[in-house]
């Protein structure tokens, strides 16, 4: 049964630190078990297609969880996420 995206935002307001946690890194284990399966020759392709997915959930484009912060260490005012996902590509290409 899919839950709904109204379902999900009331969830991510009420819930802890742990839970939202656990909920990040099942994900990405999802995502590590689905990469594994596709079918590609090319190693570097599922990799980047792992990343891009990880991004892609930090940015908040994944119907699975909300969107996520991602602030270095030492400079709070510095939210890099957003638009990983996108420029992903696009450094790489540099």
């Amino acid at each position: 049964m899919a839950v709904s995206v109204r379902f999900r935002k009331e969830y991510y307001k009420m819930a802890s630190e742990n839970d939202m946690r656990d909920d990040f890194l099942e994900h990405v284990r999802h995502l590590v078990e689905y990469w594994n399966e596709i079918e590609k020759e090319d190693t570097i392709e599922k990799l980047e297609g792992l990343a891009f997915s990880i991004l892609v959930a930090l940015d908040g484009g994944s119907a699975a969880l909300p969107g996520y912060s991602v602030i270095p260490l030492g400079n709070s005012e510095c939210d890099i996420a957003g638009s990983l996902h996108e420029l992903f590509f696009q450094h790489r290409d540099k």
